[in-house]
């Protein structure tokens, strides 16, 4: 059965969080020139996590009252990036391989994993994958 979103008027939108595998990527180091594994920094994280969580509240500001805590008859959104990677190299990058330049060209992506519920209750989850070359 469809649920019925529409009837939430109020919203909690949790801050924004990466999947362990990504968080696994901070700090690494490639293990050779076939290791397509990128590193990236808690500070790439961190800046991308807080620009969709802002993006996302600008979008359904005007829609919806967003509260400060979840609870009953509460929407909540959780978003977990299970993908990220910059079309660009980042400071992680260069670190990892200082042969780069910032002239380089990745296939960036980003995927996330988007949860809501109320109460602790699941109602739906929705993924989403972008690809960008």
């Amino acid at each position: 059965a469809a649920i019925p979103f529409t009837t939430y008027d109020r919203l909690y939108l949790a801050p924004v969080t990466v999947s362990d595998e990504v968080r696994e990527r901070i700090g690494y180091r490639p293990l050779g020139a076939s290791d397509r594994t990128r590193p990236i920094s808690q500070r790439d994280i961190s800046e991308k996590t807080a620009d969709i969580y802002d993006d996302i509240k600008d979008a359904i500001d005007n829609e919806v009252t967003l509260v400060e805590a979840p609870g009953p008859g509460i929407l909540m959104v959780e978003v977990v990036m299970t993908r990220l990677e910059s079309n660009r190299p980042t400071q992680a990058d260069l670190g990892a391989n200082p042969g780069l330049s910032m002239s380089s060209v990745y296939s960036g992506a980003a995927a996330a994993e988007v949860t809501f519920s109320e109460d602790g209750q699941p109602l739906a989850v929705a993924e989403d994958y972008i690809f960008q070359v």
